[in-house]
């Protein structure tokens, strides 16, 4: 590769890419770069965090009121079951521990109708929140996996770029044409695979099989050729390369609140965006 071609490949990684058949290229690094992909998921972290201490502090609210509302219940049922063991006690008699007793179950069941009818507004608050705040932790995942790509896809050209251009390279070079043949040889003279093309590889001819094949069958081979090729040299290049290690630049996940819903309740996109209107008319007709 020329100077001038590493450049125009530096400029455009893309174009790299695309010219390798056998290397796929995510969506992600096709129509994103660092910058925008960094600038994405900032957004992305952002709002998903707004919509999460949303959720958290409404949830919070909620808790709070079933838990009081519990407790009314209970001290409802205790002030009954108390009166009326006074009242029995006392052979009928309405004494000032009754009445209270009494009074005390009334405030406490008319409290607890008023922390039920609060609880029943507002948990369609929190169920659009944390369909909203799981539709946002969709989109920072998706960011996030996006940008992850990107840097290392981008990290992986550069450091590409180095060793090619280092003074081994050549060197390298010159040395995969007879490997590459022996290669070729070996997958003609491979019983298996030859078997494919009724081709008795016993006279081990190499190349020399394939003046017995068609067009067709001729172009299935030196594909399968320039494959094993390229495994092998890329074996060979991962089997010398240093064992992965955790990096520090890896990204950390933000972990979900105990009140988010798992992603797997929003699989269904058409029936969310469904939900979410019917509790938008809800809310708003309360609001009305």
């Amino acid at each position: 590769m020329t100077t001038t071609n590493q450049q125009q490949y530096l400029a455009d990684p893309v174009d790299l890419l695309s010219s390798i058949r056998q290397f796929p290229i995510p969506v992600s690094v096709k129509v994103l770069n660092q910058e925008k992909a960094s600038a994405r998921l900032d957004q992305a972290i952002n709002d998903y965090r707004e919509k999460r201490d949303e959720l958290a502090n409404t949830n919070e609210t909620l808790e709070k009121l079933r838990k009081t509302h519990r407790a009314l219940l209970e001290q409802s049922k205790a002030a009954e079951k108390a009166w009326k063991q006074d009242f029995m006690s006392s052979h009928g008699k309405q004494s000032k521990s009754v009445l209270e007793q009494q009074k005390q179950q009334a405030e406490s069941r008319v409290q607890a109708e008023q922390h039920e009818d609060m609880i029943r507004l507002l948990e369609p608050k929190v169920e659009q929140l944390q369909l909203l705040t799981a539709l946002a932790r969709q989109t920072y995942e998706s960011a996030a996996q996006a940008a992850k790509e990107v840097h290392a896809y981008s990290a992986l050209l550069q450091n590409m770029q180095e060793l090619a251009t280092a003074e081994q390279a050549q060197a390298v070079r010159d040395c995969l044409e007879p490997m590459f043949e022996h290669v070729a040889i070996e997958t003609c003279n491979d019983p298996l695979y030859m078997a494919q093309f009724g081709i008795d590889t016993s006279k081990r001819l190499g190349r020399g099989f394939l003046s017995h094949l068609n067009r067709e069958e001729t172009q299935q081979v030196d594909h399968d050729i320039e494959q094993r090729q390229l495994a092998a040299i890329g074996a060979l290049f991962l089997k010398l390369l240093p064992l992965p290690h955790p990096s520090d630049k890896q990204q950390t996940v933000i972990p979900a609140l105990s009140c988010e819903i798992p992603k797997d309740a929003i699989q269904n996109s058409m029936a969310t965006v469904r939900r979410l209107k019917e509790l938008e008319a809800a809310l708003a007709s309360v609001s009305a």
